[in-house]
């Protein structure tokens, strides 16, 4: 496993690799850097290729939020046959943090969420540091349906070794929101005929839920000197001096 941290730098942030395991069998002290173009690098994201690993990022050179990756080598070094800065992976102007995954064929698979466009993108990196033939230079469209509903946005995202995408998402109309999961295959196309539904809402009256089977988040809670968090919204503190509502059992005499 590898990590990366993004530490700031006057008007720009840095993007930098650091070694925690077997990925890469040197590195700098402080790290590899991976870009040092003017601008924040945020989000990253990496995955091990077999031969180093795959980086990508958030990257605000333009004023705009794109996508770049670049691809370190196991001695913790950049490789010199990737563009230096890195390779856009997309240039939309709005990109949403990436996920990175093997292709199964040596290079990586990079899944992100455009804002503007609300629509789940995919783009195939090559092991080479080129775009793969035949996908356009901003990314595939895997999912253009409306990203939204009344349990909140849901997209999620994972792969397989050979490279096959499972993307996830949530779209309703007046009175159903459901969640649906879709299989797509390396090249970008989906394999099921049509998207299975993983869950369903009925809508009641004001368009709340009435029944669901969507997720939930769960409630999270801590006492003591730590204060009540709950998904819901904002936490009230746990007071140790409050009292139980409930009378102590009687107990009967010996």
């Amino acid at each position: 496993m590898s990590r990366v941290r993004v530490p700031a730098a006057g008007l720009s942030s840095f993007l930098f690799v650091t070694l925690l395991a077997p990925a890469l069998t040197a590195a700098p002290p402080g790290g590899t850097p991976i870009c040092r173009e003017r601008g924040a690098q945020s989000s990253p994201a990496a995955v091990p290729d077999g031969g180093g690993i795959l980086v990508a990022w958030l990257d605000a050179r333009r004023g705009v939020l794109d996508l770049y990756a670049q691809h370190v080598l196991a001695d913790g070094s950049v490789d010199p046959a990737w563009p230096a800065g890195g390779l856009p992976v997309t240039e939309s102007g709005g990109a949403g943090g990436p996920g990175v995954f093997p292709d199964g064929s040596g290079g990586a698979l990079v899944v992100w969420f455009d804002a503007g466009a609300s629509t789940v993108f995919a783009q195939r990196v090559q092991a080479n540091g080129t775009l793969a033939a035949g996908w356009p230079a901003n990314g595939r469209a895997l999912v253009t349906e409306t990203l939204n509903g009344p349990s909140g946005r849901i997209f999620l995202w994972s792969a397989d070794p050979s490279g096959h995408l499972y993307v996830a998402w949530n779209t309703f109309d007046s009175s159903t929101e459901r969640l649906l999961l879709q299989h797509f295959d390396p090249s970008g196309d989906p394999v099921w005929a049509s998207p299975v539904v993983a869950g369903v809402a009925g809508l009641g009256g004001a368009g709340s839920p009435r029944r669901s089977s969507m997720p939930r988040r769960t409630k999270r809670r801590s006492y003591g000197a730590a204060s009540r968090t709950s998904a819901s919204g904002p936490s009230r503190p746990h007071s140790p001096t409050s009292r139980s509502r409930t009378a102590p059992r009687a107990t009967s005499p010996t």
